[in-house]
C-alpha cells in the first residue's frame, strides 16, 4: 500500500513539472478550444485572457490537432519552465534596438517606427531601447536558455536590421549556437531616398542547435524572400512582419516540429505555423498585444 501511494505521488509530481494541464472552454467554434490554465513547471499561471488555443488542422493537412500557446509573460522567465529538448525550432522578430543609445532611447516604439503623423493606432512595446552591449547580452543570455529547451538539430530564426546584424550573429554563437548563415527580406515597398540607397531589406540570421543532418525533413528554402510589408489596413503591430513570409520561414523546421516565438507581437509566426501544420507556443509581454493574439487568431 505504502509502495503505492509513493507511485501515486511520483507520478502526480512528474505530471505537474513536465505537462500542460489544460482546462477546456465551455464554448468551442471554428475547431477552436479555448483553454484558461496553462501550466509548466511547478505553478500554474492564470493569464487575463486565454491561455491556449488549439485548433484543427488546414484541409490539406493530416488529420491531426495542432495546438497553438500564447503565454503573457517576460520571455527569459517564461522559457525557463519548459523541459529540455522540448521545442522543434524558434521563429522570432525580437526588438531590434536600434539606435538605443542615441535619441532613440527616449522614444517610445510608437514615433521609433510609425511614420505617420498623430497618434499611433499601435500599442507600445518594450524592450527596444537598450544599448548596444546591453541588448547583445540579453540576446545572448535568452537564447542559451532557449538552446537547452530544443532539440538537437533544431533551427533558430531571427529577424534584425543592418544596424544590429554584427551584434546578433555574435550573441547567436555566444549562446551556443551554430551559426548558419543570413537570408535576406526584400521588402519591395521600402520609402525611397534621394541619393541613397533603399532601405527595403532586412536580415534573416539563422543557425542550429547542433549539428543539422543534410538529410532532414524540410525543404529547399530561398536565400532572398520577396514580400511587401502589409499596408496600413492589414497591420496590428508597428513592426508586423508579412504572413506569406512567415508561412514560408515555418517550414526550415521538420514535419510535426513545436516551434517556439518567444516575442509573439500580433502572433503572425504563430498564424503561420498553425497554417502550415506545427505547434506552437508564444510568448509575449504586452498584455494589448497578447489580447490582439487570442483575437488574431480565433478567426483563423
Amino acid at each position: 500500500m505504502q509502495n503505492g501511494i509513493s507511485s501515486s505521488r511520483f507520478k502526480l509530481r512528474f505530471a505537474t513539472l513536465f505537462c500542460a494541464i489544460i482546462l477546456p472552454h465551455k464554448s468551442v467554434r471554428k475547431g477552436v478550444t479555448l483553454c484558461g490554465l496553462f501550466q509548466c513547471g511547478r505553478s500554474a499561471h492564470h493569464i487575463p485572457c486565454p491561455v491556449t488555443l488549439r485548433t484543427l488542422p488546414p484541409p490539406n493537412r493530416k488529420e491531426r490537432r495542432n495546438v497553438i500557446q500564447i503565454i503573457r509573460g517576460d520571455a527569459l522567465q517564461e522559457i525557463r519552465k519548459f523541459p529540455n529538448g522540448f521545442f522543434g525550432g524558434i521563429i522570432t522578430d525580437p526588438p531590434y534596438s536600434s539606435g538605443g543609445a542615441g535619441s532613440a532611447v527616449l522614444q517610445s516604439t510608437a514615433v521609433k517606427y510609425t511614420a505617420t503623423k498623430g497618434k499611433c493606432p499601435y500599442p507600445d512595446f518594450e524592450g527596444d531601447n537598450k544599448d548596444q552591449r546591453s541588448w547583445t547580452s540579453w540576446m545572448a543570455e535568452w537564447m542559451g536558455v532557449a538552446r537547452e529547451k530544443c532539440k538537437i538539430g533544431a533551427p533558430i530564426v531571427l529577424f534584425i536590421d543592418w544596424r544590429q546584424l554584427p551584434s546578433l550573429t555574435d550573441a547567436l554563437q555566444w549562446a551556443g549556437w551554430v551559426w548558419r548563415g543570413v537570408a535576406v527580406w526584400d521588402k519591395l515597398n521600402s520609402r525611397p531616398q534621394k541619393g541613397r540607397f533603399r532601405q527595403q531589406a532586412e536580415f534573416i540570421v539563422w543557425g542550429s542547435n547542433g549539428p543539422m543532418p543534410v538529410d532532414r525533413k524540410a525543404p529547399v528554402l530561398p536565400g532572398v524572400f520577396g514580400c511587401a510589408m502589409p499596408t496600413a489596413g492589414q497591420r496590428v503591430h508597428q513592426t508586423q512582419k508579412p504572413l506569406e513570409l512567415m508561412r514560408q520561414l515555418v517550414r526550415i523546421c521538420e514535419p510535426g516540429s513545436h516551434i517556439l516565438d518567444p516575442f509573439a507581437g500580433s502572433g503572425t509566426t504563430l498564424e503561420a505555423a498553425r497554417l502550415e501544420g506545427y505547434d506552437a507556443t508564444g510568448i509575449e509581454l504586452s498584455e494589448a498585444y497578447g489580447a490582439i493574439c487570442i483575437e488574431r487568431l480565433q478567426s483563423v
